[in-house]
């Protein structure tokens, strides 16, 4: 059966790698959504993205409770590998950490540097270059993968002659085998506008100068930058 293509015009290219071959999966939870055959992003439509004010009311009843013993058990899933691959007293960044910056507070208890940042609560300057980024839940958010992806990697350490880059530390649900798009609880959230795969993740780590670190395969992926000092957008 040949496989139904999106109309590639406007804003039917894929969000990150900008390849014009997407396959329509249809609606979900009344949202369009498409596969990119390339980079395997599933991506939701444009026209269907949530207005900013939809998007912050969505954000502000989570409820990223600091004391609550499950919230920090979840974030040790990407801190504990994480520490495992830095230096004691590194130097880094909670990216998209909400109105909360529990992940910062958990990094510095472990003894690392941790400045914060959200686009919406925690707007400040940022101080890059830094030993490591940790994006827990941020990536799904991404409205423009190809340019908030690399504005985020270009915020590592490039490192240098024998010295190691920084690394990205990225906790994201990833779009299993087989999942039947119409019942996957993930896509419910009208704020997921981006999901990975671990193929993506593959790609991403060639078209930005990363290498893999590691992966559970699941929700985690640890990538470091080889030391590109200027990770390249995406062409056309």
């Amino acid at each position: 059966m040949r496989v139904p293509v999106i109309d590639p015009r406007g804003d039917d290219t894929c969000s990150l790698c900008g390849a014009r071959d997407l396959r329509d999966r249809g609606r979900v939870f009344a949202r369009r959504f498409r596969e990119c055959l390339r980079c395997r992003l599933l991506s939701m439509h444009p026209g269907d993205h949530p207005s900013t004010e939809e998007e912050e009311l969505r954000y502000r009843l989570h409820r990223n409770d600091p004391e609550d013993p499950g919230y920090r058990a979840f974030l040790r899933l990407l801190l504990d590998p994480t520490m495992e691959h830095l230096r004691p007293g590194a130097r880094g960044l909670d990216y998209g950490c909400g109105p909360t910056p529990v992940l910062a507070s958990m990094a510095r208890a472990g003894g690392l540097a941790c400045d914060v940042f959200d686009p919406i609560f925690h707007p400040s300057a940022l101080s890059p270059p830094y030993d490591f980024v940790l994006a827990s839940e941020v990536f799904e958010h991404f409205r423009d993968p190809a340019r908030e992806i690399p504005r985020v990697v270009s915020l590592l350490d490039a490192g240098g002659v024998g010295c190691q880059g920084g690394l990205l530390a990225v906790m994201t649900l990833h779009w299993p085998d087989g999942e039947d798009l119409a019942r996957w609880h993930y896509l419910s959230d009208p704020t997921h506008v981006s999901v990975y795969r671990a193929e993506t993740f593959g790609w991403m780590a060639v078209r930005y100068d990363l290498r893999v670190e590691w992966s559970d395969g699941e929700r985690m992926v640890l990538l470091r930058r080889k030391g590109d000092p200027s990770p390249r957008p995406r062409m056309h």
